[in-house]
């Protein structure tokens, strides 16, 4: 099974995504996207590969006013590829490689070095399907890169333990 897509979204928030930008014009966001997903069956297990390009146009007309942003035209661009494999109907491991890039600029992003959006990394997560509707998952994310540094990116690194139902 082979599937090609893509999706996007466009999103206007009056006076700032945060609420405090210019109350007479709007902050908006655009993003456009191509995806992509393939399976393959080997007896009971199952093999995913899954990837995805994120552009994001954002106009800051309302942050910029304010001075919360210090560019209002800007871009964010998200790619990730994730590789799944399930073993028979209980168990699944997933690794991803992703890459985020974007605009600079300090104000908008505090953290970043030179105001930098740019983050690299990897994301390993093991799931537990333990019946139907119900997962358990270990996810580890750790950073390469995070805010446009290397330095010190590993402090940013994370774990969850996940529990998901549905009914």
């Amino acid at each position: 099974y082979l599937e090609v897509g893509t999706f996007g979204m466009h999103a206007a928030f009056k006076g700032g995504f945060y609420g405090v930008g210019a109350p007479s014009v709007s902050d908006q966001y655009t993003d456009v996207a191509v995806d992509s997903e393939f399976y393959h069956h080997f007896g009971p297990d199952l093999l995913t590969l899954y990837a995805t390009d994120v552009h994001e146009y954002q106009d800051l007309a309302s942050s910029h006013a304010t001075g919360i942003a210090a560019v209002q035209h800007q871009y964010l661009n998200e790619a990730r590829l994730t590789g799944t494999y399930q073993f028979g109907l209980h168990y699944q491991v997933a690794e991803s490689v992703f890459n985020t890039s974007g605009t600079n600029d300090v104000p908008w992003y505090k953290t970043g070095v030179n105001g930098s959006p740019a983050s690299t990394g990897f994301e390993t997560r093991l799931t537990y399907l333990p019946w139907e509707n119900t997962q358990f998952s270990l996810q580890y994310t750790a950073y390469t890169k995070f805010d446009g540094t290397s330095a010190g990116a590993s402090s940013s690194n994370s774990l969850y333990l996940l529990a998901w139902f549905l009914w």
